[in-house]
């Protein structure tokens, strides 16, 4: 046993060491060291300053604290009701609860736990915020948004981008920085749109479709990324944005498509969207890389992730989120659960410890943060699409 005699109080059970492992292993599938402060602060606040949240041993070792914490200050039976409401979709957590409510500490019953576990409990909101979308709108979005999203290639390297106007394209500063800093001329600097698996998931010819070209006379709008991006210590400086605005030669937002009767249109930039509630379901469009030689990217393709949002960083400068991406993957829009963009993705976050080859999430570049250190003329040219 892993508890001691003198500790027998309300609230406090007595644990067998492999239902401790258990307990822990649950925790650890469900929750990573961002969840997991959520999760402390709702259920045993008293704690939350007494874990050692970078501990060397991961996130494993940080559950084993939170749990031998919680439990010797009674309020066990409170993490695990909690954890169970926060991941409602999940059973085993569910399994705890009705298993060790049974046992003598447990304080009070999970119907009287504020945990929604009874009958009710089995239809429940997995999100905060309205989690439904309409179908027919759902549909509207994504035939538009997939004529909107384009590859972007700069010299011998490739990201994503998205119209934002009938001729303008955001996307990263890094995606386009040889071109900035004049390594590539303005004739390797090119968008592509369409590049699309068909029905039947069959892949066009990689160079099946034109390339088109910038305006090399717009003084492109830019912001550095940060240090911080790549070492993840510390924050950005409010200033270090990561993004470039394109211009193009031609203006594919106002022309017509052939199969459609509208024309392709653009992301709506020319307002601030409001940030998605914690945990709401986020979609990315994307260009993922495909590895080989050269490296081209992948057909369009859509990540989502829900529960997906994971929340802003202390200067408001990043955004963290589920859906996974990857190299070929920066500029892409990042939708949240109301189908409007709220940032520009840009890289990685934290890496998962208990993981190979995983991250606990991804970040990118509020919209409403580039837009407000954009100059005044280029916000002016950020206007509404067509309906």
């Amino acid at each position: 046993m892993i508890s001691s005699k003198q500790e027998s109080f309300v609230g406090y059970i007595e644990l067998a060491g492999e239902e401790n492992a258990w307990i822990c292993k649950k925790l650890v599938e469900a929750f990573d060291p961002f969840t997991s402060v959520r999760l402390v602060r709702e259920s045993v606040p008293e704690i939350v300053n007494n874990i050692n949240w970078g501990h060397p041993g991961g996130w494993s070792a940080i559950a084993f604290d939170v749990v031998l914490a919680a439990n010797r200050h009674g309020r066990l039976d409170r993490l695990l009701a909690t954890a169970a409401v926060q991941r409602p979709w999940r059973d085993d957590l569910r399994a705890l609860v009705l298993r060790f409510s049974a046992r003598e500490g447990w304080s009070v019953s999970p119907e009287g736990h504020d945990t929604a576990l009874g009958r009710d409990g089995l239809q429940q909101l997995t999100s905060q915020g309205n989690p439904f979308t309409d179908t027919a709108k759902l549909a509207h979005w994504l035939i538009r948004t997939e004529r909107q999203v384009c590859q972007v290639r700069c010299g011998g390297s490739g990201g994503s981008g998205f119209l934002v106007g009938q001729n303008l394209v955001l996307t990263c500063y890094h995606v386009v920085e040889d071109y900035l800093h004049e390594k590539v001329t303005s004739t390797k600097l090119q968008v592509r749109f369409d590049y699309r698996s068909d029905p039947l998931g069959k892949v066009p010819p990689y160079d099946s479709l034109p390339w088109l070209d910038i305006d090399p006379s717009w003084k492109i709008p830019y912001a550095r990324h940060s240090k911080a991006d790549e070492t993840l210590e510390g924050e950005p400086a409010t200033d270090e944005l990561d993004y470039a605005l394109l211009k193009l030669a031609s203006s594919p937002g106002s022309e017509a498509l052939s199969e459609e009767n509208t024309a392709r249109g653009w992301v709506d930039m020319s307002r601030d969207w409001p940030v998605p509630p914690a945990e709401a379901p986020i979609l990315i469009v994307q260009y993922p890389e495909l590895e080989g030689d050269p490296p081209h990217q992948q057909p369009l393709k859509i990540a989502f992730a829900t529960p997906g949002f994971d929340g802003l960083n202390a200067n408001g400068t990043r955004i963290r989120y589920k859906p996974s991406t990857k190299k070929g993957s920066s500029g892409s829009p990042v939708f949240g659960p109301d189908l409007h963009a709220v940032a520009l993705h840009h890289n990685r976050g934290q890496i998962n410890p208990a993981v190979k080859g995983l991250v606990l999430s991804n970040r990118g570049i509020p919209l409403a943060a580039i837009r407000a250190a954009m100059p005044q003329e280029v916000r002016d040219m950020l206007v509404a699409p067509p309906p």
